[in-house]
């Protein structure tokens, strides 16, 4: 199994990036996404991406995400985070500028030997995170018990190419 980028390769990148991806290219023939999310994700936080074009073929890629590296929560106003999350962060300026600031410490180089997603954040925002930019009237009221937004770093990723029968383990 290689393992890349090289240690030369990957000192040459330290010097632009904060993170440097380092993966290992497998065969996965008879590895699915669903099987991998299982074994590497099981009931601890991850996710599983996959895609359809036009209702009735699957795409080229699908993503398998675990151990995220920083995890920003907003329920009911209030900013919440775990892992690796800078102190500077501003946490009473909304969602959106917590989010700006955690992508700022993050610079990483694009592999154009690997699949489009490498890292960076997943998760979701709800409908109501437009307030941050509109001003609008009548706040609905809370009935489902869900944070308005969850965002998590990407830690490890499994890139599965389904074209070339490969799967990328990216940390």
């Amino acid at each position: 199994m290689k393992i890349s980028p090289t240690r030369q390769e990957f000192h040459a990148l330290a010097g632009d990036n904060t993170v440097i991806p380092v993966w290992a290219e497998v065969l996965a023939d008879v590895e699915t996404p669903v099987s991998a999310y299982i074994k590497l994700v099981g009931d601890k936080p991850g996710f599983l991406l996959e895609s359809v074009e036009h209702g009735e073929r699957w795409s080229r890629f699908s993503f398998v995400g675990r151990d995220p590296v920083a995890t920003l929560v907003l329920r009911d106003g209030k900013i919440t985070t775990s892992g690796n999350v800078p102190s500077d962060m501003p946490r009473d300026k909304g969602i959106l500028a917590a989010i700006e600031s955690l992508l700022a410490t993050y610079r990483a180089p694009l592999h154009k030997d690997l699949p489009p997603l490498q890292g960076g954040l997943m998760g979701f925002l709800g409908y109501d995170i437009v307030r941050e930019i509109e001003n609008l009237p009548n706040t609905p009221p809370e009935d489902r018990n869900m944070p308005d937004a969850v965002m998590s770093m990407i830690g490890s990723l499994a890139a599965f190419d389904h074209w070339r029968q490969r799967c990328y383990m990216i940390e």
